[in-house]
């Protein structure tokens, strides 16, 4: 019997250019939860964190494909391309 990864928490930091906001990343990825603070006002967290998101999926390789998404997408303020072949 295969039992669920359990979920990973991801640290959510304000992206190098652009801006995003939790509707952003509600609206490409699927959460178990997320809070994220797009205002400018928001004091920084340790390691640049303004927010922070729970993630998992039974499949141990799609949840790290999953992953590596979410943070090019943190990174990239949105707009970035997946990787080849997705």
């Amino acid at each position: 019997m295969r039992h669920p990864s359990p979920g990973r928490t991801l640290l959510l930091r304000r992206p190098k250019s652009g801006s995003l906001s939790q509707q952003d990343f509600e609206r490409n990825f699927r959460f178990d939860e997320i809070q994220y603070s797009s205002s400018p006002d928001t004091p920084l967290g340790p390691y640049g964190r303004v927010g922070q998101a729970i993630v998992s999926d039974q499949d141990e390789l799609k949840l790290e494909r999953t992953i590596e998404e979410i943070v090019r997408f943190n990174e990239a303020g949105g707009g970035y391309a997946q990787s080849p072949g997705e």
